[in-house]
């Protein structure tokens, strides 16, 4: 088994913004104990259910194709470029606002609008990260960046 082809060891290329940002996810999955639950139409319960469902499994499937390829702090392992990753390069982060949209849903309120929002900043700025020491290790990563989405497909 290969270790990582790049660590971002000096202090100023560590990603900063995963530790708020995995607090803010933690955060938004414990909605129930900060904020109070929302009553929901059950058309509207069984899609903010249906959204965390979703997300969470999607986010499970991900992590399976990822396998060793998985950190926290952004660096480069190896390019994974099948399954769901030639569809868009950063569908964990999809997976995972899927489920917070979901979880959001059901204890709506400025607040949790607020931490959602900051949370989603929060990946766009990983995403960045991430897709520098990419682009630097691999140069291949140049041409599936320019024919395969960021995060959906068609869209952005």
């Amino acid at each position: 088994m290969r270790g990582p082809r790049r660590e971002t060891r000096r202090f100023f290329d560590w990603d900063f913004t995963r530790l708020p940002q995995s607090r803010l996810y933690d955060v938004l999955m414990r909605l129930p104990m900060l904020f109070p639950r929302r009553e929901l139409s059950l058309s509207a319960d069984v899609v903010s259910t249906g959204l965390t469902l979703a997300g969470s499994a999607f986010a499970v499937v991900v992590l399976m194709q990822l396998r060793e390829s998985f950190s926290i702090m952004a660096e480069a392992r190896q390019l994974v470029t099948s399954g769901v990753y030639r569809l868009v390069r950063h569908p964990l982060y999809l997976a995972e606002e899927i489920a917070a949209i979901g979880v959001v849903m059901q204890f709506f309120s400025p607040w949790t609008a607020l931490i959602l929002t900051v949370q989603i900043g929060f990946q766009l700025r990983r995403m960045r990260n991430e897709e520098v020491i990419l682009t630097t290790i691999f140069p291949e990563y140049l041409a599936y960046r320019k024919k395969t989405a960021r995060i959906l497909p068609g869209i952005y």
